[in-house]
């Protein structure tokens, strides 16, 4: 789900933030992966994942996108921010990416 902006008081640009629940499979990890590539292609380059608490990624071919599109957002003078880093993909901050803890009322 493609939730509204909100805005980012330390660089005063709107992220665009992309909720994600449930398990992420093959099939819903080639969604939100579109879900990012679109908003790249319409010249967003901050980008949140808000991982809901029962959130879980059983995809590796989403984890090798996520660590691809953090890297082309850096490069390009942006960055994917991850809050509530599913367990199974925690290692993922040892990589780049950068987390913060899920916030409160996030199911």
């Amino acid at each position: 789900m493609l939730l509204s902006p909100q805005p980012d008081a330390a660089q005063d640009v709107a992220p665009t933030i992309i909720a994600v629940d449930g398990v992420i499979d093959q099939v819903r990890a080639e969604h939100a992966a579109t879900r990012l590539r679109s908003a790249v292609r319409n010249g967003k380059n901050r980008l949140t994942l808000v991982f809901a608490d029962d959130a879980v990624v059983a995809s590796s071919s989403f984890v090798a996108f996520l660590l691809r599109a953090a890297e082309q957002l850096q490069a390009a003078g942006g960055r994917l921010e991850i809050e509530g880093l599913p367990s199974e993909i925690a290692h993922l901050k040892a990589l780049g990416l950068t987390s913060t803890p899920a916030k409160a009322g996030v199911k």
